[in-house]
């Protein structure tokens, strides 16, 4: 199969998510075929480039690690490998890189060994987050195992420090969206009640309590029923509102603009009535979302 023919299959298969999330398809469902489908791919360019070995790990980072993969998302990647090799071995690398740039994946990258990255982690809470989201495609499920246990709580980040650092990334991202522009406009990611509002209560779970998923944290009293249920109903929300801006933007939009207001508004079944617009129904919605978010956050 030619870069062409796999480009378009990508194109066509996301066209019939679109086509599903139009007829109410389950987010979540919408979700998780796309997360599949871009697996199979990744995987079988893996083994076209020979990388099929003890030699290298293929993880999965960001939103593709916690499987929560949307439209246009990013798609972050962390290839670990075995200290000195071949420079024949780390061209293979470079050749996977390129074969997903080509057939048109949004790629992200890091290629390091374990000890590099464990380094860089204790360093860095962008990358210790990055790593507590990582899920194994294929290859060496021993260098993942070993890059798990340099970066354990009990070597770098303990759960307290790690927690006020989160803390603090968070209030200075609230800070950075908290302007006018941003309230009338907001950002579905990174505003204040945002979905990153959400995945930073799954990374502090991560961190001190070792859960996988946010639900588990019932077990330990770290949520309740009802307040996993309400979280939810909420990332249910969002989602469906940024995979709708991905769709209508054709790109990673973020922005809940004037524009695209308008247009979700229609898309999701508002209608006007006597003394409220369908815009303003839809983001009275929208508002509440985010606000129960915070409260929760």
């Amino acid at each position: 199969m030619t870069n062409r023919d796999i480009k378009n299959q990508i194109r066509q298969f996301k066209q019939t998510l679109c086509d599903e999330f139009i007829q109410s398809e389950s987010i979540f469902r919408i979700t998780e075929k796309l997360c599949l489908f871009i697996d199979e791919i990744l995987i079988t360019l893996f083994f076209k480039n020979a990388l099929d070995n003890h030699q290298f790990s293929l993880l999965a980072l960001g939103s593709y690690g916690r499987r929560e993969l949307q439209l246009h998302s990013d798609i972050d990647l962390l290839i670990l490998h075995q200290p000195n090799l071949m420079q024949s071995e780390l061209h293979k690398v470079q050749n996977f890189i390129q074969n997903c740039w080509d057939i048109g994946l949004q790629v992200g990258h890091q290629i390091t060994t374990v000890e590099l990255c464990a380094d860089l982690a204790s360093q860095d809470l962008t990358v210790i987050s990055n790593i507590l989201d990582a899920h194994l495609l294929c290859g060496s499920k021993a260098l993942m195992d070993e890059l798990t246990y340099q970066t354990h709580v009990l070597h770098m980040w303990p759960s307290r420090e790690f927690f006020f650092a989160k803390q603090q990334e968070q209030n200075t991202r609230h800070k950075k969206y908290g302007e006018t522009a941003y309230n009338l406009e907001p950002n579905v990611k990174c505003g204040s009640g945002g979905l990153r509002d959400l995945q930073i209560l799954l990374s502090i779970g991560k961190r001190h309590f070792n859960i996988k998923k946010l639900g588990q944290g019932i077990d330990y009293g770290f949520i309740t029923n009802k307040e996993y249920e309400e979280l939810s109903y909420c990332q249910h929300f969002l989602w469906r509102v940024r995979f709708a801006l991905h769709m209508l933007a054709e790109k990673p939009e973020e922005r809940l603009s004037f524009d695209y207001q308008i247009k979700l508004a229609k898309l999701f079944h508002y209608q006007d009535k006597p003394h409220s617009l369908a815009i303003e129904q839809f983001m009275k919605d929208y508002f509440k979302i985010i606000k129960r978010i915070r409260e929760l956050n």
